[in-house]
């Protein structure tokens, strides 16, 4: 029942929200990538300037936002397409062109198909006083589309 009603909150805050899905083409390459670990920070080596460049071209410009989150600061938000060869969007917190922090990996069945991200909305669906990040991920199979919901709680370490 719980599940029924926060399933609910979100498809009518998505609603109200209006949110809309449209790939635009991003700025330019970084070379230098940063993840966020429980430890602190570590920098990771990539290819210089290569992942970088084609995550920026697949970023989805009217689904990344400029969000001020408790343990992060002010970030940006960042929803990326899938690369050709996958089906799995990606989504990430930014500061300066660096990445920050990689949200865990979404996945669904082989056999759908990633159409677009339809909506995100930042509330505090577990009421811990935290902004939790919501997302409407639309896919499709045989000529069916359905929106699957997402929730990232923004949690304490302990």
């Amino acid at each position: 029942m719980k599940k029924n009603i926060i399933f609910g909150l979100i498809i009518v805050s998505f609603v109200l929200a209006g949110c809309k899905q449209e790939a635009k083409d991003a700025k330019e390459a970084s070379t230098e990538v940063l993840k966020e670990l429980s430890g602190g920070q570590e920098a990771v080596t990539e290819t210089p300037g290569q992942n970088m460049q084609s995550l920026k071209q697949r970023v989805i410009e009217d689904q990344t936002f400029e969000i001020q989150l408790d343990d992060w600061g002010m970030v940006t938000f960042t929803s990326v397409a899938p690369e050709d060869n996958s089906n799995k969007p990606e989504f990430l917190l930014m500061k300066n062109d660096k990445i920050m922090y990689e949200f865990p990996e979404i996945t669904a069945a082989i056999s759908d198909s990633f159409g677009q991200v339809s909506g995100v909305k930042f509330s505090d669906v577990n009421m811990d006083g935290k902004k939790d990040i919501l997302l409407l991920l639309q896919y499709s199979n045989d000529g069916d589309s359905w929106n699957m919901p997402v929730i990232f709680l923004q949690e304490n370490p302990d």
